[in-house]
């Protein structure tokens, strides 16, 4: 009997202190735990604010710059040699390199802000071929970024028939377009060449006649408000 109660003298201490010692852990650990659960969903989810624009898709903006930006900022473009801001804050037209491209990139701002960048691509006038070459070599690279297009159009042609002998001046025709889409944007691609065949020295057209231009543009912001109030078509008519 003696020894039965010496016993439980003995193991009631000792269960106390292990309850109390698993009690406090316990709420110890919970909160531990607690903050190592916080911490990790902290860790998890990404802080667009520390993010390199440059990551950032089409759905934000382009290269960092957000949709919808207003009229008079400029984006950074630390790869482009010169910038000109138009003089109405419609516009703001880069000059410099992408890649092996010469190019003019230019953002363009509506009423609800940057809506679409252009970029206009420096093309031999009088090599087709080249072109149509440029044309390939710049799809295949959107094509690896954004997967193969959802639309494309392809339309060459030579020079007509002449109904005499007499000379006349002739061209050969290009029409080569492809579109993506990326939600909310959309991009174009838009090869557009005349290239006079003869006389090379002596063009009859002085401008540029071919053009090849990559387009990324928000539909979204594609907004113009029209102050101006027409008369009803009743009053002209």
């Amino acid at each position: 009997m003696k020894l039965c109660l010496h016993l439980i003298i003995l193991i009631i201490p000792l269960t106390l202190a292990i309850s109390q010692e698993v009690t406090g852990d316990s709420l110890t650990g919970t909160v531990v735990g607690i903050d190592e659960d916080t911490s990790a969903v902290k860790e998890v989810i990404p802080d667009t604010l520390t993010l390199h624009p440059e990551i950032m898709g089409l759905d934000y903006g382009y290269k960092g710059y957000i949709w919808g930006s207003p009229k008079g900022t400029i984006p950074q473009m630390p790869y482009m040699n010169s910038y000109e801001l138009n003089i109405d804050s419609s516009s703001v037209i880069f000059s410099g390199n992408l890649g092996p491209d010469e190019v003019t990139m230019e953002y363009v701002f509506g009423d609800s802000g940057l809506w679409k960048v252009e970029i206009s691509y420096v093309v031999d006038p009088n090599d087709l071929d080249r072109q149509i070459h440029d044309f390939h070599r710049v799809a295949n690279v959107i094509t690896e970024i954004y997967g193969p297009p959802v639309s494309s159009q392809q339309i060459e042609s030579g020079p007509g028939l002449s109904n005499n002998n007499e000379p006349t001046i002739h061209y050969s025709r290009a029409f080569f377009m492809s579109s993506w889409v990326e939600v909310p944007s959309r991009i174009e691609l838009i090869l557009h060449s005349l290239i006079q065949l003869n006389m090379p020295d002596f063009p009859i057209i002085n401008d540029k006649t071919s053009l090849l231009r990559l387009v990324y543009y928000n539909p979204d912001y594609m907004l113009q408000t029209n102050d101006d109030e027409y008369p009803s078509i009743f009053d002209l008519y």
